[in-house]
């Protein structure tokens, strides 16, 4: 049976957000018509100052906020009126503290969004074992996320961004706060996962932003 994968796994025409345009608000152009297309399976960063709109685009793509104008598109379905479909196939890694629960185990977090995604018994418990393993976590299985460094929250958020075995992946400034050679480590986890993933999950992420 042939791959249904599309081309591309983002494709964004002439796409344009604005915040703002009342009278006590001035406008405020976030996108001005941008053109983007990822190919499946690549890894593609997005570089530009605070405020260039990539946490704008990272919205759009993962269906939270609507576009002003333009079209865009997930594994071939449009974020707008396939909000559902363009859902189930994407995951998102937040930089910063979102996401996780402190007080929780890294299992622990993990084992409760993988419920969310209706994993169950030896499954769920596959799945986070496989993640923890590749994210290079199984060692801390057990700790209490408050007590992981940034790097390491960074990493259990990569985890937790693919225990829903997404086609896309959406990284919205994953290594914010880290240092130069944790940040480094990261990049290297997300290459790893998109060329030599050891099982279908892992090689079904196509891109990153």
């Amino acid at each position: 049976m042939p791959d249904p994968t599309p081309a591309y796994a983002v494709e964004v025409r002439q796409l344009r957000r604005n915040f703002g345009g009342r009278r006590r608000n001035p406008r405020v152009v976030a996108l001005a018509g941008i053109d983007l297309a990822i190919p499946a399976g690549e890894v593609h960063g997005l570089l530009g100052p605070n405020g260039a709109g990539k946490t704008t685009l990272c919205k759009i793509l993962s269906t939270v906020l609507l576009p002003t104008a333009g079209t865009a598109r997930v594994g071939g379905h449009d974020v707008v009126a396939e909000t559902t479909a363009v859902r189930e196939l994407i995951g998102i890694v937040f930089g910063g503290e979102r996401g996780l629960y402190s007080r929780l185990t890294a299992r622990q977090n993990l084992q409760f969004w993988g419920s969310l995604y209706g994993l169950r018994g030896r499954r769920l418990r596959a799945t986070v074992d496989e993640l923890l393993a590749r994210v290079g976590l199984d060692g801390r299985a057990g700790h209490r996320v408050e007590g992981f460094s940034r790097g390491m929250k960074q990493r259990l958020h990569l985890a937790r961004g693919l225990v829903g075995d997404p086609r896309v992946l959406l990284l919205d400034e994953p290594t914010t706060g880290m240092d130069p050679v944790a940040a480094r480590e990261f990049r290297t986890l997300v290459a790893q996962l998109r060329d030599e993933g050891s099982s279908p999950k892992l090689r079904r992420v196509s891109v990153g932003i």
